[in-house]
């Protein structure tokens, strides 16, 4: 069946990546690379699954001892919206050829790729109600980790919503996997190549727009190099194409306009405590949730661009 899966997410990638485009704002050529790697991901677990669940003989004081993987029951994801097919299925495909069931509920925004992705499974052969999209609200949740059916809940999403699942699955020894939100920093020091800095970093931080929670987002740099790495971040940071997600860009418009104005607001708010910026800032007057590069320097501890996650295309700058 993952076979089957994976080609049925081949012949539907155009569709998928318009899906993303639509509901989230993805460039095309991005929600291509978040099918492949939902490809990869099938073709890993084909390839290793078997030998990951063979029980293993050990020995011990007793006659016979063995290590046996035996499926859980069904497993509940809580996922986001801003990798809407992947954070699926890295959870899904393995609970399944591990003989669990999947329940879903993604993100309210990202339903047109939730029901794409029941209909995956569906049309891939895997038995009906076997993976299923609940369409419910974040206030049913609870009641869901709840049921006795429930044997693990998988979430990625904010720490508060992380504490909220945890608290509740620990109130019902529900077995529990978080992922939550980063504030990651990338550390350039004295020995580093420049060049090979720069283009990781605007990698990373330009991803989905700057919407992951493993992007770089703080850029700590060394003061022997602080000034040329700045430069050369700022020369190649104008090159990028901001603009609509079906274009040949490499960004497309954040989530939501209110998405766009919390991340305007932490900029802002870093500016009045110090904080210089150097390209970008400022909202567009362009039509939709758009919000440009932008490069901040003299970050310092108890500014919001170095305490809190900024999830949109921010660079900040801190001299070390």
């Amino acid at each position: 069946l993952i076979k089957t899966l994976r080609i049925t997410l081949k012949d539907n990638i155009k569709n998928y990546r318009a899906l993303m485009a639509d509901e989230m704002g993805k460039p095309l050529a991005q929600g291509s690379s978040e099918i492949n790697k939902c490809i990869w991901l099938c073709d890993y677990y084909i390839t290793n699954a078997k030998s990951y669940l063979t029980s293993e003989q050990i020995e011990t004081e007793f006659y016979k001892s063995y290590i046996s993987f035996q499926p859980l029951g069904i497993v509940f994801g809580i996922m986001p919206w801003n990798f809407p097919f992947w954070q699926v299925f890295r959870y899904a495909v393995p609970a399944l050829i591990a003989g669990n069931g999947v329940l879903l509920k993604h993100a309210s925004n990202v339903q047109g790729c939730a029901n794409a992705i029941e209909e995956c499974f569906k049309d891939s052969g895997f038995p009906e109600n076997i993976f299923k999209n609940l369409q419910i609200p974040s206030e049913m949740v609870s009641g869901v980790i709840e049921n006795n059916k429930i044997a693990g809940v998988v979430l990625t999403g904010s720490t508060l919503a992380g504490k909220a699942v945890a608290k509740k699955a620990g109130e019902f020894l529900k077995k529990t996997v978080l992922e939550l939100g980063g504030n990651d920093p990338y550390i350039i020091l004295d020995d580093a190549n420049i060049d090979k800095a720069v283009e990781a970093c605007i990698e990373s931080r330009l991803v989905n727009t700057g919407q992951s929670c493993i992007s770089a987002k703080r850029l700590i740099v060394t003061n022997k190099n602080i000034f040329l790495f700045t430069n050369k971040l700022i020369a190649s940071l104008k090159s990028k194409v901001v603009g609509d997600p079906y274009d040949d860009v490499d960004i497309g418009p954040l989530v939501s306009l209110i998405a766009r104005d919390e991340v305007h607001e932490l900029v802002s708010e870093s500016i009045k405590l110090g904080a210089k910026v150097i390209l970008g800032g400022k909202i567009p007057k362009t039509k939709g949730a758009y919000y440009p590069i932008t490069v901040m320097t003299n970050v310092k501890p108890g500014m919001p661009a170095f305490d809190d996650k900024i999830f949109g295309p921010v660079f900040s700058i801190i001299q070390a």
